[in-house]
């Protein structure tokens, strides 16, 4: 019998029930990486209605509901937990530190228990170290390790550089816009990382025609949610600003949208960065997200003392615009065989006509409606997607796209299972 498998993720590990769990375990707190066993032992109390809730008791060993970041939040909570508990020991800042080191270490360890568990075969172990292993995974390892480091050079030292030149208030002027950015980006990203592992599979088969749909359908997808997000952040700048953390922190709305207009190319490439990464170019990308780096260090030092902390912001898009954009987007599209061309025909184009009708809402809302407070800023910002979305449904998908995507919409997303013997 064939065992199926649900990924999903869950907005809390620990459940909190209303009353004492008896005659089990008396307690008020469970948790529970995973729902149903593959071991099917059938004198398990999970087997209860108490436990098993309304799936079928019959499917218990042979459908497993997975939650893939529970380990991520149990460490949340510990972390959690060990800040308020050093805080109150007068640890200070220091007691963050500990935290976030043993938290970070424990969310490591924690991984390996449960590969053995998970993963039928797996060993660990000194003596099953080969030198001979070593340089094929080192050709790839060092070079995605450098990409990660070019990402913490532009994501972190512009603060540092601002503080060489600027007094201590610019740098909270800049964490304000950067971080905002940053979080912009990594939720883009989310979208672009779960087709990752895809491309290396179909690198590994051969199926350069999928790979193409990817750089061309999956970035314009990714533009679908991603130019809603930056251009209503941009067009709402001051006023989340000002509503969030009031008047003495205006200078960061500016900051904010060079940074947003820095994300729109950032955005474009992340698809041609991951092909580029898992079909045997991981060199180039991590030099050239190198370059973009160290640029952007040196442009955002040399902007400031003549542009003051808006230099910084500049820097950071002048590189984007000249490395990211320049050269990084056009080698993946000779890489996948995409024309330029055809990707701005095909990719860029159809996630511009739907800015219109958004942002003539967004202005017609603010014509009626005066945005007093951060609630009715997020009704708005809410709505003028939705007319994003609408119109992106027309002008950026496929007749074909359309009927597949209203029958799923109909009938319910079936869920994702994994199906293994």
């Amino acid at each position: 019998m064939k065992l199926a498998y649900e990924e999903y993720k869950v907005r809390k590990v620990v459940n909190i029930h209303k009353h004492v769990d008896g005659p089990w375990f008396w307690g008020k707190y469970t948790a529970h990486p995973y729902v149903g066993c593959r071991s099917g032992c059938e004198f398990c109390f999970l087997r209860g209605s108490r436990y098993l809730g309304r799936r079928d008791p019959d499917t218990f060993d042979t459908y497993i509901k997975v939650k893939v970041n529970a380990v991520e939040l149990l460490m949340v909570l510990i972390n959690a937990g060990l800040i308020y508990t050093l805080l109150q020991a007068g640890y200070g800042i220091t007691g963050l530190a500990i935290s976030t080191a043993v938290t970070m270490l424990g969310t490591s360890l924690a991984l390996i228990p449960l590969a053995y568990r998970l993963l039928p075969g797996f060993s660990l172990h000194w003596r099953l170290v080969s030198l001979h292993n070593i340089r094929p995974l080192l050709s790839f390892s060092v070079y995605a390790f450098m990409a990660n480091i070019a990402v913490l050079m532009t994501l972190r030292l512009d603060l540092v550089v601002i503080k060489l030149f600027l007094p201590l208030s610019a740098v909270a002027l800049y964490a304000v816009a950067a971080k905002i950015s940053e979080y912009t980006f990594l939720l883009n990203k989310q979208f672009s990382n779960a087709l990752m592992p895809l491309v290396s599979q179909l690198h590994g088969r051969g199926d350069t025609d999928t790979i193409r749909r990817i750089m061309t359908d999956g970035t314009r997808l990714l533009l679908a949610v991603a130019v809603p997000g930056i251009g209503l952040l941009y067009y709402y700048a001051p006023e989340l600003i000002q509503l969030w953390l009031g008047d003495e922190f205006t200078e960061s709305a500016v900051l904010l949208r060079i940074l947003l207009l820095a994300l729109v190319p950032v955005t474009l490439q992340l698809n041609a960065a991951n092909i580029l990464g898992m079909t045997g170019q991981h060199r180039f990308l991590a030099l050239g997200m190198l370059v973009s780096a160290a640029l952007n260090l040196l442009l955002s030092a040399g902007l400031i003392a003549f542009l003051g902390i808006q230099g910084a912001a500049l820097g950071t898009l002048a590189a984007v615009l000249l490395v990211e954009l320049a050269f990084i987007l056009p080698r993946a599209c000779r890489h996948s065989g995409v024309p330029a061309a055809e990707f701005l025909g095909k990719v860029v184009w159809p996630a511009l006509p739907a800015l219109l009708p958004m942002l003539a809402t967004a202005m017609a809302l603010d014509h009626w409606l005066v945005t007093d407070t951060l609630a009715l800023l997020c009704s708005k910002v809410a709505l003028c997607g939705l007319v994003y979305l609408s119109g992106f449904y027309f002008t950026g998908l496929s007749r074909a796209e359309r009927d597949m995507l209203t029958g799923k919409l109909l009938r319910g997303a079936p869920a994702v299972r994994l199906e293994t013997d």
